[in-house]
């Protein structure tokens, strides 16, 4: 979105491009500077110490200049690795003696990597206990993201099963897959596809399949955030209830967060409520905190929340498990 013109008028952001930092010149006259994070789609983001993230219409430019190297993509493709030392005659002009080029041409600057980048987990938890109390208990959960300019996959799966006394008293399972397809550099069109298996919940197989829109409020490795709203079909086959089929709105959100010595707080959650009667809603959530021990290897203790308001008959609305794992990222 364009800049405010409250925030433009702050003293604070009023910096010479002379400074030790980015910094951009508008064409009413004011100047910003801080370090510019990316440009795509016709919007400069650029990070100020006084106020965060500021998105910046690029054709509201007069002059840019980068302390450091900058990578610049062409409508072409061609990429450029330099020092933008400002704009003459509508031209971007690099240090280094590199050929300037017309703003115009200008389509990206830090561009993501091409093709995908990928990301995820593999987790594993267990715990054993004999003599006066004989009980057991085996969690695991992975998640794969694979990531380009436009796409995104997520795929998942989690397991969790206890016993005492030989006898079992939880079991669940999950797989999922979310597509997520980039139409600018926050907004996203969304698909989603998951099974989910419960036996103490009378839940022999649910599966779900919807599309819908999303916004991507933060994507750094630092901080993420992200929600979606759509519509699902959703089947709920039962062991011993009647099996039934509805078409559900959906809202999802997914939050990750790093906090301190790379702990990373995660959250993600959806809530399925029927069309045709929004108060029998489901409601699922996976939260907790990944602290990173050594070498890609780290800890997770994770809560995990399962609601439904109109469960099957003598069920529970809701199941809570509290999970501590070990695993490794990459």
């Amino acid at each position: 979105m364009a800049i405010h013109a409250c925030l433009l008028v702050m003293a604070a952001l009023a910096v010479p491009l002379g400074a030790a930092a980015d910094g951009v010149s508008l064409d009413n006259g004011d100047t910003l500077s801080g370090q510019i994070l990316s440009m795509a789609d016709g919007v400069l983001v650029l990070e100020s110490d006084y106020i965060g993230e500021v998105e910046i219409a690029w054709d509201k430019i007069e002059d840019i200049r980068t302390d450091e190297p900058i990578r610049v993509q062409t409508a072409s493709g061609d990429i450029v690795t330099a020092r933008i030392v400002g704009i003459r005659d509508g031209n971007l002009e690099f240090a280094e003696r590199d050929r300037p080029r017309e703003r115009t041409d200008v389509a990206a600057i830090n561009p993501p990597p091409s093709g995908f980048k990928l990301s995820g987990y593999a987790d594993v938890g267990a715990m054993i206990s004999r003599g006066n109390t004989d009980s057991s208990s085996l969690s695991a959960s992975a998640e794969s993201v694979a990531r380009s300019k436009r796409n995104r996959i997520i795929t998942g799966a989690e397991y969790y099963r206890a016993t005492e006394d030989s006898d079992d008293t939880a079991e669940n399972a999950r797989v999922y897959g979310r597509y997520a397809r980039f139409i600018t550099a926050r907004w996203f069109l969304a698909s989603n596809l998951s099974f989910e298996h419960d036996p103490f919940r009378d839940l022999d197989l649910r599966s779900s399949a919807g599309a819908g829109v999303g916004y991507q409020f933060y994507d750094r490795d630092d901080l993420s955030l992200g929600l979606e709203a759509g519509l699902n079909a959703v089947r709920d086959d039962f062991d011993e209830g009647d099996d039934e089929g509805f078409a559900a709105a959906r809202v999802a959100a997914d939050y990750s967060q790093q906090v301190f010595s790379g702990a990373v707080l995660f959250h993600s959650s959806q809530l399925l409520p029927p069309v045709n009667g929004p108060d029998e809603f489901v409601y699922t959530s996976r939260s907790g905190v990944r602290m990173p021990l050594f070498a890609g290897v780290h800890g997770t203790a994770q809560v995990n929340f399962d609601y439904d308001n109109e469960p099957p008959e003598e069920r529970d609305k809701e199941d809570v498990i509290y999970t501590f794992k070990v695993g490794y990222d990459w």
